[in-house]
């Protein structure tokens, strides 16, 4: 099974116009989207069809119209890359528990069916309170080679933080899941950082074990991740950081 869970650290560091860092400790789920229907069989839990307390649904995703999410991804893929892929897609996202769901950023690695790396990586980025999403398609031979993997430059598309302007641009550098995964971000002004952010994290296999753990440890994940967000941005507020207006307001 490719399917797992990732257990680490995300790391946020704001350089202007205040400076501003905090990290915490977080688990993923890694999905492959052709094995959903083996994935957490037997465990009570956890969930990819009923109700249960720990779910993934695929209507979280994308536009939140799509069955099946693996086709939607591949679609979306060659749309605005051209590249027809026909490999397993997998998703390192935030399940639904509790009924909540917020993914601040999901990722899906698609592959060839012959190809042991991605071919392609689209982050699908949500922001807070406003619930907007979008996806950047990466395709990986446009990439740029980087000290941590494969780098991409790409053009800000959605307002996120009411901290950082739309005029900015992202560096992202990404690379295949093994037993580490890892991806960091940059928002940049004139290839200036303005504010760096990274996911540093270690396989765990899907066992009850695990799983029951993952639960016990974390048992708020995607309302915990929400409760941050929103703490910090107070915490950036007092430092005298004025908030911007969302574009559309």
């Amino acid at each position: 099974m490719h399917s797992a869970i990732y257990e680490g650290w995300v790391r946020h560091i704001r350089h202007r116009p205040a400076r501003h860092a905090f990290q915490y400790r977080l688990f993923m789920a890694y999905m492959d989207l052709d094995e959903l229907d083996q994935v957490f069989s037997g465990r009570w839990l956890w969930s990819t069809r009923r109700p249960a307390l720990a779910r993934f649904q695929p209507r979280d995703h994308l536009d939140g119209n799509c069955d099946n999410l693996a086709e939607g991804v591949r679609a979306l893929v060659r749309e605005r890359s051209g590249l027809r892929l026909d490999g397993p897609v997998r998703l390192l996202t935030h399940l639904r528990y509790f009924g909540y769901i917020f993914n601040p950023i999901s990722v899906y690695y698609c592959f060839d069916r012959d190809s042991p790396t991605p071919r392609c990586y689209v982050l699908e980025v949500s922001n807070t309170p406003w619930k907007e999403r979008v996806c950047y398609v990466l395709p990986a031979a446009e990439a740029k080679s980087g000290g941590r993997g494969q780098l991409f430059d790409f053009n800000k598309e959605m307002h996120v933080s009411p901290f950082i302007p739309m005029d900015m641009s992202y560096r992202c550098w990404a690379g295949p899941p093994s037993e580490r995964l890892s991806l960091s971000i940059e928002v940049l002004k004139e290839e200036e950082a303005t504010l760096q952010t990274s996911l540093a994290l270690t396989r765990r296999p899907v066992s009850g074990g695990v799983l029951a753990r993952s639960l016990l440890r974390y048992p708020l994940m995607t309302a915990n991740v929400t409760l941050r967000i929103h703490s910090n941005a107070l915490r950036l507020w007092l430092k005298g950081v004025k908030p911007l207006a969302h574009p559309g307001s």
